[in-house]
């Protein structure tokens, strides 16, 4: 079970995050399957099924070989390319192409009621998109930032 917090990151200079470790990733849904993904991450591929959910949920991730990551690309119809900072618990996306601007932090929680610990960047203001579906990444993948209700 996967229980984690999302937020838009707002104020967040990008020379903030050099040294940082991060990942290369590039992601894209199975049409017609929501809730499966091909994850490109490094030199790493990953067949990834997601339940139902915003911020707990079922979550099955397998390592597959590229070979098999090429053959189920054709299978897909929108995807999305982003840079993940690592910094502590916080995961940092900064998202490449038609969605250039946008960075989300998320946390990976041990249980629902968990307070997210303190985010390493103070100067930043987070804004909670956990329970808004637009910011699920395979929304995102259609290639437009969403409006950030008040």
């Amino acid at each position: 079970m996967e229980i984690e917090r999302k937020f838009v990151v707002k104020g967040l200079s990008l020379s903030k995050l050099e040294g940082l470790i991060f990942s290369q990733i590039e992601q894209y849904y199975l049409r017609n399957c929501r809730g499966v993904r091909l994850r490109k991450e490094n030199d790493r591929f990953t067949l990834t099924i997601k339940g139902e959910g915003l911020q707990e949920r079922v979550e099955v991730e397998k390592e597959i070989m590229e070979s098999e990551f090429q053959e189920l690309l054709s299978l897909c119809d929108r995807g999305l390319k982003k840079r993940r900072y690592f910094a502590g618990r916080w995961e940092i996306d900064v998202f490449e192409g038609s969605l250039e601007g946008l960075i989300l932090a998320e946390i990976e929680l041990e249980y629902k009621e968990e307070p997210p610990p303190k985010f390493p960047f103070p100067e930043a203001r987070l804004v909670e998109v956990t329970d808004n579906p637009a910011f699920l990444n395979q929304n995102l993948a259609l290639g437009r930032i969403p409006p950030l209700k008040p």
